[in-house]
């Protein structure tokens, strides 16, 4: 089972802080010091794009997977095989 919490509990990140609320979430199949992913929800598309590029930003073994549904902005560990990353990316397109 995952772990998840409020992002406010994370602390100080260099994340742009532009969005309302956000979720951390571990994935099991990945080393917990690597973490998860995170689901991060905008008020706008323009709230969302500095934190979408953030992430997008990084590669190498700081890769993510990110995906983006209206204001709600997936991003998940690149550890993760993509395939994998889809299946959340599909939950994500349903819910959201």
């Amino acid at each position: 089972m995952a772990d998840y919490y409020p992002i406010e509990q994370e602390g100080q990140t260099p994340v742009p802080n532009t969005y309302r609320e956000g979720t951390r979430f571990t994935i099991s199949s990945i080393d917990r010091g690597s973490g998860g992913g995170r689901v991060l929800v905008f008020d706008s598309e323009k709230d969302m794009k500095p934190v979408e590029d953030y992430y997008r930003g990084f590669s190498g073994a700081l890769y993510s997977h990110v995906y983006a549904e209206g204001n709600v902005l997936l991003q998940i560990n690149g550890e993760l095989p993509k395939a994998k990353a889809e299946e959340y990316d599909r939950g994500l397109q349903e819910v959201a």
